[in-house]
């Protein structure tokens, strides 16, 4: 099955955003944000 697509995971820890983008072939990439909005939700994209 084609996978061409990733995951946009947001996690929240006292407004501070952890992006994770979960590629295809498995690789991790993290991005922090600090944020003043504290609530986000799991997105698939």
């Amino acid at each position: 099955m084609p996978i061409d697509y990733y995951y946009q995971v947001w996690l929240i820890t006292d407004k501070i955003v952890s992006v994770f983008l979960v590629m295809g072939n498995g690789d991790l990439v993290i991005v922090n944000y600090q944020v003043s909005i504290t609530y986000y939700q799991i997105q698939t994209l």
